[in-house]
């Protein structure tokens, strides 16, 4: 999946390259931007991670 360049920054912050596998401290970082991001990716790939 190509990603936005917000997707891109919030991506760097959290210092990682996709939104796969988060951990919850990864998912509180997240968090923060989810406000910024498009709803597909935040929802699919948070929702995964919690699920894990």
């Amino acid at each position: 999946m190509e990603y936005t360049p917000m997707e891109k920054d919030v991506l760097a912050m959290m210092q990682r390259t996709d939104f796969k596998n988060l951990s919850k401290g990864d998912v509180i970082s997240f968090a923060s931007k989810i406000g910024e991001l498009r709803p597909e990716v935040a929802i699919l790939h948070s929702s995964q991670s919690l699920l894990d």
